[in-house]
């Protein structure tokens, strides 16, 4: 029997923003939407109806600006699903970006792996979790492309392109994002994309306060490399959790040796070529801005 979930946009969170010096909000209070996730999970837990069980993950901060977050999650190789064909729609985008705004927990974050971009069921649908680490995606700066439809590209790598909504823009925001979806998807470029609070996008660097901001959605989105039939990473795969900083790890070998150095070079195998990263850019700008 399916659950359903109702609300508002009395119920979004727009006052949320991370105290400096770690990893955890200024509000602290769960909203009904955090508490029903969280409940879910659990009994799910309990009744062993998940391919695996998953405790506490060995952690680790890999060294160098990137700040990746590295945890040891062998059972996730191993158990994972075959890729299958899914296409993301305006609704889907909508609903994951709301489910963000729905939770007061900045650990929150939602995402889609495309046809070729390690896909994994046979349906439509967003991964959900919660990460109680700071990701440097939540505030890198970006280059306004058409920001009055949220569209930016990020400065700092893996390259990719970036959407940013408050409550009040929700629907606009999430339409604009299911024109470059639909775009990548009629060139056959395999694309992920990540959703997470975020501070307001910016071309420079932002003051320290301006970077706690976590009052909107920051939805980025990485063309990339197909990887149909291809052996994969014996590290970890490249999809959306690892383009956006968090890294979970095949192996303990490679957990305990890998440095961020090495992560950004398998990275970059599965990103676009610089040539064709920028005329998809000049081509989706062009696009949205005639819309």
């Amino acid at each position: 029997m399916s659950m359903q979930f109702v609300y508002t946009q009395q119920d979004f969170v727009t006052d949320l923003c991370r105290n400096s010096g770690n990893n955890s909000a200024t509000r602290s209070l769960s909203t009904k939407f955090d508490a029903t996730i969280r409940a879910g999970w659990a009994d799910r837990m309990a009744r062993r109806l998940f391919r695996y069980q998953l405790g506490d993950l060995q952690t680790r901060i890999l060294q160098g600006p990137h700040g990746y977050v590295a945890q040891l999650n062998i059972q996730r190789g191993i158990e994972r699903r075959k890729p299958q064909e899914i296409v993301l729609t305006r609704f889907a985008i909508q609903v994951g970006i709301e489910a963000v705004l729905l939770s007061s927990d900045p650990a929150f974050r939602m995402g889609f792996n495309s046809l070729g971009a390690f896909a994994s069921v046979n349906h439509l649908h967003l991964h959900g979790y919660y990460l109680d680490h700071a990701l440097k995606i939540e505030s890198k700066p970006a280059k306004p492309l058409c920001p009055e439809k949220g569209f930016y590209r990020m400065l700092d790598f893996p390259a990719g392109f970036l959407f940013y909504a408050e409550s009040e823009e929700v629907e606009k925001v999430a339409g604009a994002i299911c024109e470059v979806t639909d775009f990548l998807v009629n060139d056959n470029i395999a694309h992920n994309l990540f959703l997470t609070r975020g501070s307001p996008p910016c071309g420079q660097m932002q003051s320290e306060q301006d970077c706690l901001l976590r009052t909107g959605v920051r939805i980025a989105v990485w063309p990339r490399i197909s990887c149909f039939g291809a052996k994969e990473e014996s590290a970890f795969n490249v999809a959306l959790c690892e383009l956006a900083g968090h890294l979970p790890f095949k192996n303990k070998r490679d957990f305990e040796v890998t440095t961020e150095n090495d992560v950004i070079s398998i990275i970059q195998r599965y990103l676009l070529p610089d040539d064709k990263f920028h005329r998809l850019e000049q081509k989706l700008t062009e696009h949205l801005m005639c819309l």
